[in-house]
């Protein structure tokens, strides 16, 4: 399993740049958890507990709006994340998320990012430039 969480790291371009023995600090801590189609895995206005990075299945990112219709922002699937600008941004969830499959995930809680960013400060500014390209694309939609 260490494997397969490393190597979906590794592909994440802020992590790309952590020494293996940071990456491996990092997913020492890393939780597994799967739910079923159709689930909400948070709402936008949630407080921020973690980052997601998808291992199998597929989940939609939306923003809820006045007239109780629902945008979406992105689908995103295996390998890709989401979860991360909350956690940057000091703020509450910005959308929601809802599995379209059965999705399993790997969840990098918040504390343990927080240890790595003040051990490795330099990774902030990767994340900073990532979350400035996903608010960019976000507000685009």
């Amino acid at each position: 399993m260490e494997s397969i969480i490393l190597n979906i790291l590794r592909q994440i371009s802020f992590f790309q740049s952590l020494s293996e023995s940071d990456q491996l600090s990092l997913i020492d801590n890393v939780k597994i958890e799967f739910f079923p189609e159709n689930h909400v895995i948070f709402k936008e206005g949630d407080e921020a507990d973690g980052m997601y990075i998808i291992r199998s299945g597929e989940v939609r990112i939306y923003r809820s709006r006045e007239n109780d219709t629902e945008h979406t922002i992105a689908v995103l699937k295996e390998n890709d994340f989401f979860g991360e600008m909350a956690l940057i941004s000091h703020e509450q969830r910005s959308a929601s998320v809802r599995t379209l499959t059965e999705t399993e995930v790997f969840i990098i809680q918040e504390k343990d990012l927080r240890e790595l960013l003040e051990k490795k400060p330099e990774i902030s500014q990767k994340i900073s430039e990532g979350f400035v390209r996903r608010s960019k694309e976000n507000s685009a939609e």
